[in-house]
């Protein structure tokens, strides 16, 4: 480790430049990858897990499997330690230059027009952060290079005034003394496929959540397995919408009182399954449902489906390590992509 202190300008190698803003502490020489000067879309993939690892923090499976799917691939390491700074409040990173105390580290660019590269700092207490490159035409306090990136990584100071154990000499504890920043190039189209993939995850989760709720009562009121178990002593009917639709396509149907007054005497109930129709498969739609119903009383189930609601009902009798399976009269699907579809 090379001890650096505010203002100093550090030489890491393999083209890293350490330029420190009101940070003191120790960086190691930057470590390539067994990839490096392969072009990202020839570099063979690695588990991400080892380098994730290399600040003491466990990763989730999902950042590491994400990494991996989106052809993102390692290229250098930079590990620091004993990290310093005087600000007492955490920063938000930021794309441009920074007015907090933060390290400025310039690498090589992407040599291929068709790569991007970002870094991931993954901090000893478990903390991992992305930062993006200063847009090229913003004034760089570093003289920067031609053919090189800037990216600005704050440094946090965290008091705990009082705590045992711990020495407040330096003013910093814990978080934020030791880093490892990871530099990563990417395809960029792959790349945008799997944002575009976590950014429809993301919003389905917020507003194409899992429900179960029974036509002509609240819908806020959920159904449980309490409730179907109750309910188990007729028929249901059970009705699953399709791709980007939610169970208020089927709500209008209890303004139609004859078919009401039809359906009530046939079924204990119509009840209306709410899911998530982009980013899961139809089996896990199916499996979510079946993990609602009661382990000790048989639901009989009829089913109308429309569209890929085919798909999701089809799966439901397919499901094996049921408790209690439901059983299903009849199925009635409406415009079902049984033979496939690009979605």
């Amino acid at each position: 480790m090379t001890d650096f202190d505010a203002g100093d300008v550090v030489e890491l190698g393999y083209g890293v430049r350490l330029r420190a803003v009101e940070v003191s502490g120790q960086a190691g020489d930057a470590r390539p990858s067994p990839l490096e000067g392969t072009p990202v879309r020839d570099a063979e993939p690695a588990d991400p897990t080892d380098f994730l690892a290399d600040a003491g923090s466990v990763a989730p499976d999902e950042l590491g499997q994400a990494i991996l799917v989106s052809g993102m691939r390692l290229r250098v390491t930079i590990p620091f330690d004993e990290l310093v700074s005087p600000q007492n409040q955490p920063v938000e990173p930021q794309r441009g230059p920074v007015d907090v105390p933060h390290l400025e580290i310039e690498v090589e660019a992407p040599e291929h027009q068709d790569e991007g590269q970002v870094i991931l700092e993954v901090d000893n207490t478990g903390h991992i952060r992305w930062h993006y490159p200063r847009d090229a035409e913003v004034a760089n306090s570093l003289e920067r290079r031609p053919g090189t990136q800037v990216f600005d990584i704050p440094v946090e100071r965290f008091e705990l005034p009082g705590q045992m154990g711990f020495s407040t000499a330096r003013g910093v504890l814990g978080f934020g003394v030791r880093k490892v920043l990871h530099l990563i190039r990417f395809p960029i189209e792959r790349l945008a496929e799997v944002a575009v993939h976590h950014m429809v995850r993301w919003w389905e989760q917020r507003h194409r959540g899992y429900q179960l709720t029974l036509l002509g009562e609240d819908p806020r009121l959920l159904v449980d397995t309490d409730r179907l178990a109750a309910l188990a002593d007729k028929p249901l009917l059970l009705l699953v919408h399709g791709t980007f639709s939610t169970g208020d396509a089927f709500r209008q149907l209890y303004s139609d009182q004859q078919w009401l007054a039809n359906i009530r005497k046939r079924y204990g109930g119509v009840l209306i399954f709410d899911h998530p129709s982009m980013h899961v498969a139809p089996e896990d739609n199916a499996r979510w449902l079946l993990d609602q119903l009661p382990t000790d009383r048989t639901l009989t189930l009829d089913v109308v489906s429309h569209s890929r609601g085919g798909l999701v009902a089809r799966q439901i009798p397919l499901q094996s390590g049921v408790a209690c399976p439901p059983r299903i009269r009849r199925l009635v699907q409406v415009g079902p992509p049984n033979a496939g579809t690009v979605l």
